[in-house]
């Protein structure tokens, strides 16, 4: 037996279950829908840097609870913070020490172990991050293409900021930032196993419903501008990463944008890889995939190759994004079959009873995974790949990113 069920407190702060009787366990999210692109200017990676820091110290006798217990492994829990939300996930969950973790979720989102000292071991722990990140050119490429696309924003920088923009950031600002952005409205405990959904509101209400509200809450504006920048290279491989904007619409279009994606990336397609090696040119590697914001999305294409002819890479990617704008979904589905399409949707489904499937949906679009539109017919899906294909792409909008290997 399964159920889902949500419950709104009078302070708008929500909890969701998907309920599975046969399951052995259960998984807890808390999800804020805050993250980078909320960051103060001049103080980027202050939203993961409090994430961090929300657990509290780890090596003193002032050990917090959270850290306790995870060194005695009575927790399994991870955080991680992206452009526009923060989750933290607790893991191996029953209902016999859901009290705990509850009580563990509301600690992190009170702030209750902030501290001086708590924020100088976050700031080493990402001290080292970031060393570890400047290693990574794709991820360097990546962070520049952000750039890219949103110039002076705070979208476009890093969601990890600079070691000079962490060691400035003092505890008054974490502070400061979570009792403006930890707002009820905007935050949500969601469940999936065996835990029944009353139980769940009944220990998320006594310590969640007091949290007053904040209606001034809002993410920032975003403006998109592309362009093309080029980056010093770090060895023998031209990588190239380039983004393509599309308005976001709801749910409605979600699983036709990654349909898109998979056609774009397919090898046997007469689309980019085919186009490449026509003139010649190898490619070691292809990913197409959509990343969905609040005001601008974006597909995102990422190429590397031993090939050193950048110029001719970005013609041939920009002229075959004109040919299937113009052409549409019948050129892209050419030579693929219905049930090819049908297996690569089974395996990019929404499900309920994933912790982050469930925490994405409720949180992004006010749905359960399973309400989300999922295409009915393959001339369903042509339909919409029309409608998406219409103004896909617009050479003055497009924002690329690369490194030429020497």
């Amino acid at each position: 037996m399964t159920e889902t069920n949500v419950t709104q407190f009078g302070n708008s702060f929500r909890v969701a279950s998907y309920f599975d009787k046969a399951s052995k366990g259960a998984s807890l999210c808390l999800w804020v829908k805050t993250g980078a692109c909320c960051d103060p200017e001049n103080k980027e990676g202050l939203s993961h840097l409090l994430e961090h820091t929300l657990f509290g110290l780890r090596k003193s006798a002032n050990i917090s609870h959270i850290y306790s217990s995870i060194i005695n492994r009575q927790l399994n829990i991870k955080a991680f913070t992206k452009a526009e939300h923060t989750a933290f996930i607790i893991k191996s969950v029953d209902k016999f020490d859901l009290k705990k973790c509850i009580d563990i979720l509301w600690e992190i989102y009170s702030g209750r172990w902030l501290s001086d000292e708590a924020l100088y071991d976050a700031k080493i722990d990402i001290s080292k991050e970031i060393d570890e990140l400047s290693k990574d050119p794709v991820k360097i490429l990546f962070e520049v293409l952000n750039s890219v696309c949103f110039p002076s924003q705070s979208y476009g920088r890093r969601i990890t900021g600079t070691k000079e923009t962490i060691h400035r950031i003092k505890v008054d600002d974490l502070v400061s930032f979570q009792k403006h952005f930890y707002v009820p409205e905007h935050s949500l405990i969601c469940a999936c196993g065996n835990i029944e959904h009353q139980q769940l509101v009944d220990f998320t209400e006594a310590k969640f419903s007091s949290f007053p509200k904040n209606m001034n809450f809002a993410l920032p504006s975003s403006n998109w501008f592309g362009g093309i920048r080029k980056i010093k290279s770090v060895d023998k491989e031209t990588r190239l990463a380039c983004a393509i904007p599309f308005e976001t619409k709801g749910s409605e279009q979600y699983y036709f944008y990654w349909i898109l994606s998979y056609l774009l990336s397919k090898k046997t397609n007469n689309v980019i890889l085919t186009a490449l090696k026509r003139e010649h040119i190898s490619c070691d590697a292809l990913n197409v995939y959509p990343e969905f914001l609040s005001h601008f999305s974006r597909m995102q294409i990422y190429l590397n190759t031993s090939d050193v002819n950048i110029n001719a890479i970005m013609k041939i990617i920009m002229d075959e994004l004109s040919l299937i704008t113009f052409s549409k979904a019948e050129y892209l589905l050419k030579n693929v079959g219905d049930l090819e399409i049908t297996s690569f949707l089974k395996l990019f489904k929404l499900k309920n009873r994933n912790i982050e499937h469930l925490a994405m949906g409720l949180g992004e679009y006010n749905l359960f995974p399973s309400e989300i539109p999922f295409p009915k017919s393959i001339d369903d899906i042509k339909g919409n790949l029309d409608l998406i294909l219409e103004n896909f792409y617009q050479k003055n909008k497009i924002a690329i990113a690369y490194s030429v290997a020497y």
